[in-house]
């Protein structure tokens, strides 16, 4: 996928971009969490970087009590993992942040990581909206595929 064709998708206009894998298990969050250990990451809780909890499982069970965030660091992309729900998985990325090809790659990187090691389909869409899709990537196809709107 090239820069120039999709530098649209990253418009900087306030809002940020969702990286989603739909109807999530446990299972799902364990892969998940695999497939980042290539990546550098760091916990927080209530805004605070704490130890790094390998089980997802154990953060949601403490999301009750506390605010979980994981940052993962993909060629110096900063990606947001939320604990909102267990049946579903939101990462969040700022526009700002993705000006180049290089930029680009990194987001499509941790998105093929991500599919293939949950064999899901992995969706990056507008903020909050799953149905305005963007950039699609297709485990079974080990492809990518642009919407342009």
């Amino acid at each position: 996928m090239e820069w120039d064709d999709c530098r649209d998708v990253f418009h900087a206009d306030g809002s940020l971009r969702d990286i989603y894998v739909l109807n999530t298990t446990t299972e799902d969050w364990r892969r998940l969490f695999d497939a980042f250990l290539q990546y550098e990451r760091t916990l927080y809780c209530d805004g605070d970087p704490t130890t790094m909890i390998e089980d997802p499982a154990t953060i949601f069970e403490g999301c009750s009590k506390h605010h979980y965030l994981l940052k993962v660091l993909v060629r110096g992309v900063a990606l947001h993992c939320h604990f909102f729900t267990i049946e579903e998985i939101e990462i969040d990325v700022d526009p700002k942040e993705i000006n180049s090809q290089r930029d680009l790659d990194a987001v499509l990187d941790a998105m093929g990581s991500i599919g293939r090691a949950l064999a899901r389909p992995v969706l990056l869409t507008e903020e909050t909206t799953q149905d305005f899709v963007w950039i699609a990537f297709d485990p079974a196809m080990n492809a990518f595929e642009y919407f342009e709107h």
